[in-house]
């Protein structure tokens, strides 16, 4: 489901990035994922709050999203058909960094 909403809402619209940056969620570190990220050449940096090989700026992403996740849909239910609406309203706000 990740991999397949990644495929038709991000890559077909934006194109196939060279690295992807994912948390340590089994929906990530799994074969399937694995497989679909090696076969488009996107090299996979799974980042975590003990490895800073990864940017900051992520790690902030992440808890922003899974916060705002609980916010749009409370059961959960729909995450990944919101998706687009949450990508929308995060990419609208002002950027603390910026």
């Amino acid at each position: 489901m990740v991999a397949e909403s990644l495929e038709t809402e991000v890559f077909l619209k934006r194109g196939h990035p060279r690295e992807l940056i994912c948390d340590r969620d089994p929906r990530f570190t799994g074969k399937h994922f694995k497989d679909f990220a090696r076969t488009r050449s996107v090299y996979l940096s799974i980042s975590s709050g003990n490895h800073p090989e990864t940017d900051g700026k992520s790690e902030r992403e992440f808890r922003t999203l899974e916060a705002v996740r609980c916010y749009i849909n409370c059961d959960q239910t729909k995450s990944f058909q919101l998706l687009p609406k949450l990508e929308f309203a995060l990419n609208d706000s002002p950027d603390p960094v910026t």
